[in-house]
């Protein structure tokens, strides 16, 4: 019973060891993005990452997203304007290498306010995540109530 016990503690442990070694690469870090010069509808940023991979990025802007490139590669989307009513907020896949990768984006006309750029994790991503910390972390808790409740009816059998 004690060896189970121990290998259970040893496979949550490595679980936990594999979720966070997961995160630390799935993780990339964007810069605030910077206007280019005069021209306004033109934003420059960085995004850092630790392996090569494809990221879902979430941009916001207040204007109609024109293009968006990394590394000189062109990304091409689905534009849904209609008149003057577009959207403003566009998910765009973009494949970036290791290291430091050099984007830039372009509005369809100038404005004053900067967009916002999030990382959006994928569907997978949350799944792998949910099985290196979640369980872990339930069985633990679970555990710990078992133990408690051994503890309680253990002093009212006295």
């Amino acid at each position: 019973m004690n060896l189970k016990k121990t290998n259970q503690a040893i496979f949550f442990m490595l679980l936990l060891i594999l979720g966070f070694i997961y995160s630390y690469f799935i993780h990339v870090d964007i810069s605030t993005p910077i206007r280019e010069g005069s021209v306004h509808s033109k934003f420059s940023f960085i995004i850092t990452s630790k392996i090569n991979q494809t990221i879902n990025l979430h941009i916001a802007t207040k204007d109609e997203l024109n293009s968006i490139s990394c590394n000189n590669n062109p990304n091409h989307f689905q534009y849904y304007s209609k008149g003057y009513d577009f959207k403003q907020q566009e998910e765009v896949k973009l494949k970036i290498k290791s290291g430091i990768n050099q984007c830039q984006l372009k509005t369809l006309r100038s404005s004053n306010l900067k967009p916002i750029l999030k990382q959006k994790i994928s569907f997978v991503d949350y799944l792998f995540l949910f099985i290196f910390f979640v369980i872990p972390i339930f069985h633990l808790l679970f555990n710990a109530l078992i133990w408690l409740l051994n503890k309680i009816w253990s002093k009212n059998d006295i």
